[in-house]
């Protein structure tokens, strides 16, 4: 955004005049047609019952640190939830609550918008949680997706969408509590990154961009979401930097980023970009115990 130039639409208001700073005045613009409530760690807009309203106020230059958007039908839990992230004693935090998965990718259409992070109740009217995942993912492989569910059988219905954590109801304030600070440290540390030489460059890739190694007699090929790379090295090395709760070797000459798989069988790893790798005999108990690990870490 640049200086100057705020986001058109957003009417907030300051706690004191001291907190006015460097605002500006905002324009008016008529509101979507459900109701809706977006909210600022220091600052609050309100849209009218009917979703519509002009109202005038005055905006931060910037955009905030993390986008928080809340998709549950049960009012109690949203309200419980919406309590506990405005108590949060953080900078910069934008949060949202949607009603539905159909009122949420409204917005996001609409609005032409992304958040970092979503809390998505499974079970809802209309579109459901794993349905709105998916077109959350087929618009920001970045995002970071948290299950709401009473019942942890739906961790191995979701794969597709590769969510981040689960939160199994009763939703509490320690669970809660457990499963922002991890997604907040996800962002704080997306660009954890992996260095290798390739001829006589230095590189590095970030972890969330890693699909999997493999070793190639003395060389290794890592693969990304984007392109591929090989360099000197085996894959012993390799555990000198990488994290043992996210990558897991499945085979000699695999190791794998648990983030990226889909689909887990007794023989196959097949990865989101639908790229199927072996898990060898002698890695196979392995590999199942540590992915299940994994996953019950995830539901922490």
């Amino acid at each position: 955004m640049k200086k100057g130039q705020f986001e058109y639409g957003i009417y907030v208001m300051p706690r004191s005049s001291a907190e006015m700073g460097d605002f500006r005045k905002t324009g008016t613009k008529t509101m979507r047609r459900k109701p809706h409530t977006r909210r600022f760690k220091n600052w609050l807009y309100v849209a009218d019952t009917k979703g519509r309203g002009k109202t005038y106020g005055y905006a931060k230059e910037g955009n905030a640190f993390m986008k928080i958007a809340v998709c549950e039908d049960n009012n109690i839990v949203s309200s419980y939830m919406e309590d506990y992230i405005s108590s949060l004693d953080l900078q910069d935090i934008e949060y949202e609550i949607f009603s539905s998965g159909d009122d949420l990718i409204h917005y996001m259409e609409v609005e032409n918008a992304i958040f970092n992070i979503y809390f998505m109740d499974i079970e809802m009217p209309g579109r459901n949680g794993i349905e709105t995942s998916a077109y959350i993912r087929s618009v920001d492989k970045n995002a970071l997706i948290i299950f709401i569910t009473d019942h942890k059988e739906y961790v191995y219905d979701v794969f597709d969408v590769l969510p981040f954590r689960f939160l199994i109801k009763p939703v509490t304030q320690t669970s809660l509590n457990a499963v922002l600070k991890k997604a907040i440290e996800q962002i704080r540390t997306a660009k954890q990154v992996f260095f290798f030489k390739q001829n006589k460059n230095r590189l590095q890739v970030s972890f969330d961009e890693i699909l999997y190694f493999e070793a190639n007699r003395r060389k290794v090929k890592l693969v990304t979401t984007e392109k591929e790379y090989e360099f000197y090295g085996k894959i012993s090395e390799l555990w000198e930097q990488l994290d043992a709760n996210i990558f897991l070797q499945i085979h000699n000459s695999y190791v794998v980023n648990m983030e990226q798989i889909r689909q887990l069988s007794d023989s196959t790893v097949i990865l989101k970009n639908e790229i199927s790798l072996p898990i060898s005999r002698h890695y196979r108990n392995h590999v199942r115990q540590r992915h299940f690990q994994y996953m019950e870490w995830r539901c922490e």
